[in-house]
């Protein structure tokens, strides 16, 4: 054991965190802060994202001022120089910015509709269904759709995830509305203006694009075409991806307690390898990735990926967890026996859930992690 850590240590003085500055902020920041670190880090390029949306950067600013006092900064002093350092983010916060919703740029305008849905106290009630984390500490508000959770948790031994959403945003830096014009402008082009309704094309959704073409001409070329453009449009957005919060180290717990992962995806298996080949979280799913084909004839909400998965592990489907975000990733659960948690980004992610039928939908996956953390 120590000489693997003479290693490890020649390996870190030799690389660029072995400079004078780095292991000076490595000495002022403790190791319970190391995690913390890119948690801040990954909601700080959320919030500073411009083609964020602005409930998802209130969410952002909430989410980021719930990490700050799980390590035990009051909302009335900043954080330490070094871990804000460390996470790239401004030296100052005024006193009492975060309870004010001030965070990084949370706006009055924001601010005003926090307060408008405020109830008597000082918490913001989750609808129901949902779940909300009260901090990014290993504890949550104990509720029974807190228990119900743990519950759901303690019995997955395999864990279905869909990609883009639970594990990250695809198109945070390169618009899936951008891509779906495209798309449409290529059919378009092809003298197939009438192939979609004014509705689909109005969605400005590559998926949506998709799923009418494949359900007008099933298993021609023109479908073929198409998934390839749209796959190609895919990688060319992996690496302006934005992760989710928290997604990165729940994957990397479940996998280290002993669960087994699969992606289960209406995006291209390639573009989901170059994600996690960016993130090293290869590993924690290898071979078990299951996306689209090039005949589209397989998307969600049919099972068939989920099956697939489920078959190549060797596992029952009520041994199984599905995390999604879309009622189509509720209905691939439903049909192939798996439960169902959803993740919602905003209200309206959330509304979509919860009037498809989800029972339990987490706001944040610290929930999820947090309780994973507590039954270990």
């Amino acid at each position: 054991m120590g000489s693997q850590e003479e290693d490890f240590d020649a390996l870190l003085e030799a690389s660029s965190l072995g400079s004078p500055g780095a292991r000076q902020l490595r000495a002022r920041t403790t190791l319970n802060q190391v995690g913390a670190v890119h948690i801040i880090a990954e909601l700080q390029e959320q919030i500073q994202d411009p083609s964020t949306e602005p409930t998802e950067r209130e969410n952002a600013s909430r989410e980021l001022h719930r990490v700050l006092k799980s390590l035990g900064y009051s909302s009335n002093h900043a954080a330490p120089v070094a871990l804000r350092d460390a996470a790239g983010l401004p030296t100052s916060v005024t006193d009492g910015a975060a309870d004010r919703g001030e965070v990084l740029g949370m706006g009055n305008a924001q601010e005003e509709r926090r307060q408008q849905v405020r109830g008597a106290g000082d918490k913001v009630a989750p609808s129901r269904g949902s779940l909300t984390d009260t901090s990014a500490a290993d504890f949550v508000r104990t509720t029974t759709d807190t228990e119900d959770l743990r519950a759901l948790i303690a019995r997955a031994r395999v864990v279905l995830w869909d990609f883009d959403g639970p594990i990250c945003r695809l198109f945070a830096g390169h618009t899936a509305q951008r891509v779906a014009q495209d798309l449409i402008g290529w059919l378009e082009g092809q003298g197939l203006h009438g192939l979609m309704t004014e509705a689909e094309r109005e969605a400005l959704d590559p998926q949506t694009v998709l799923h009418a073409v494949a359900h007008r001409h099933p298993g021609s070329d023109l479908v073929a075409e198409l998934e390839e453009r749209l796959t190609q449009e895919e990688l060319r957005a992996v690496p302006s991806a934005m992760p989710t919060p928290y997604a990165d180290p729940l994957i990397r717990t479940w996998t280290a307690v002993g669960a087994r992962l699969a992606i289960t995806t209406n995006n291209s298996p390639l573009t989901v390898l170059a994600y996690l080949n960016s993130r090293s979280l290869t590993s924690c799913f290898n071979p078990h990735v299951y996306g689209r084909e090039q005949g589209l004839q397989h998307l969600k909400s049919d099972p068939h990926y989920l099956t697939r998965a489920l078959t190549a592990l060797g596992a029952a489907g009520s041994a199984a967890l599905m995390v999604g975000d879309t009622p189509s990733d509720l209905h691939a659960a439903e049909q192939a026996g798996v439960p169902f948690l959803g993740y919602a980004r905003n209200a309206e992610k959330e509304k979509q859930l919860t009037d498809a039928g989800a029972q339990l939908v987490v706001n944040s996956l610290s929930a999820v992690l947090a309780i994973l953390r507590s039954q270990t």
